[in-house]
């Protein structure tokens, strides 16, 4: 929310990330968590599973699928989410390993490298 903030979004491209962040993982109630790695790993995987989060929100939320129609800088948008989304990642493995799961070591690095994908991929859209 800060970041949008930050960034100026009108008032209908702010409605969209708060509304994008509430749903865009909501489809995993059906698929359940596929961690990123394995995604990475698979691509047809990936594929699959990115098929089945625009049908299931198309079908569940369909104003919100359609409201990309409309927006200008969805691409920006939507890396607003992601970089939530990865930042809640990274702050979970920090947490992991403080209470001595090493084994988090590799999911901290692998989200701080999104991260840094991300932010210049938001410093590129807007």
């Amino acid at each position: 929310m800060e970041l949008a903030r930050i960034i100026e979004l009108s008032d209908r491209e702010y409605k969209y990330v708060l509304e994008h962040a509430a749903i865009h993982d909501v489809h995993e109630v059906i698929t359940s968590d596929i961690p990123h790695n394995v995604k990475s790993k698979f691509p047809v995987i990936n594929t699959d599973l990115q098929r089945f989060e625009e049908y299931f929100n198309e079908m569940y939320f369909p104003y919100h699928t359609h409201e990309k129609d409309f927006l200008m800088r969805i691409d920006l948008l939507e890396d607003i989410v992601l970089l939530a989304d990865v930042l809640s990642v990274y702050q979970y493995s920090v947490t992991e390993i403080s209470l001595g799961n090493k084994t988090f070591e590799e999911v901290k690095k692998n989200a701080k490298d999104r991260i840094e994908d991300v932010v210049a991929n938001i410093m590129r859209d807007e």
